[in-house]
């Protein structure tokens, strides 16, 4: 699937004139100047961790930080003591991880969490970020070409 890129800011996004706030991406830093230096090392060690930096984007526009394979399948903003995330997944994960889970739409399920420190980045959070990257690459592929569950 063809990413459509938004001709004011530059963004790319999954579908033809997407809604979005159309500012300019912001440095990545931006995000983490107000944070303790515990917030910047726990996103470092959660993307470390998840997969080659190759198999997906981040996105930091003001709102926050995203991370697509094609579609989001993750954000994240960084608070003075903590980093708060989401995650896209097909239904309901009810983990003690999860702070929150709402339905987003027919197949699209969000859980909230919060991460005060790098060990707050457990084996079971990495395995359902890359449910999540999985699920993003395989609606990005034609039919034909999806991996199988």
């Amino acid at each position: 699937m063809q990413a459509w890129k938004c001709r004011k800011c530059g963004r790319s996004f999954r579908h033809a004139r997407q809604s979005h706030s159309c500012r300019p991406p912001v440095p990545l830093e931006t995000h983490f100047a107000k944070a303790g230096p515990a917030v910047r090392q726990t996103f470092d060690t959660l993307l470390a961790k998840l997969a080659p930096r190759s198999a997906y984007q981040i996105d930091s526009a003001a709102s926050g930080i995203s991370l697509r394979a094609g579609g989001v399948f993750a954000a994240f903003k960084p608070r003075k003591a903590w980093l708060d995330g989401e995650l896209l997944l097909d239904g309901p994960q009810r983990r003690s991880v999860f702070q929150k889970v709402w339905q987003l739409s027919a197949r699209s399920w969000v859980h909230g969490f919060r991460l005060r420190g790098p060990e707050d980045v457990t084996p079971e959070l990495v395995r359902l970020l890359r449910e999540a990257l999985s699920r993003a690459v395989n609606r990005n592929r034609p039919p034909d070409v999806r991996e199988s569950k």
